[in-house]
């Protein structure tokens, strides 16, 4: 039934910022950045006044650009994407940061090259509620493994490949 997934996708406070991590200190690639302020979106997310400002990043994989030759988007179309939405009206309220929260999520990456990755996190000022350690149990026994948190408090695993 279900086909493909075509994107996650976070509510952040500051889009700017958390771009800055997904693209300058992940490397994942920026795709577009655009403000919906369409009726359908405020039918669909349920928020009568709702105006959005969301940028699209590829996310790793093998599939190729969601974009077409002449630059708009192909939904449902090359690799999967990670969405983050700033809801430029109404402003919401941030929910709980702890991990063990109903309704919290985290976003997993493979790394190739765990060491630099945690360098890269540091020099950015990550905050980890992981020190990097080895999976010691289970079918990533022998893994390295931390958990951060992006600019907006959103988990971010990584993990060797």
């Amino acid at each position: 039934m279900l086909s493909k997934v075509d994107h996650v996708a976070f509510v952040v406070k500051d889009l700017d910022r958390e771009i800055a991590f997904y693209r300058d200190v992940l490397g994942l690639e920026f795709i577009l950045r655009r403000i919906w302020d369409e009726d359908y979106v405020r039918q669909m997310v349920g928020i009568p006044d709702a105006v959005l400002d969301i940028a699209l990043l590829k996310l790793p994989g093998k599939e190729g650009s969601p974009l077409a030759e002449d630059g708009s988007l192909r939904p449902g179309k090359g690799d999967a994407m990670l969405e983050l939405i700033e809801y430029k009206q109404p402003k919401g309220n941030p929910v709980a940061e702890s991990p063990n929260t109903p309704g919290n999520a985290h976003i997993a990456f493979l790394v190739d090259d765990m060491d630099s990755v945690i360098a890269r996190l540091r020099e950015a000022n990550t905050t980890f509620i992981s020190k990097p350690l080895e999976v010691a149990a289970g079918p990533n026994k022998g893994r390295q493994v931390t958990y951060v948190r992006d600019p907006d408090g959103i988990i971010v695993q990584l993990m060797q490949s």
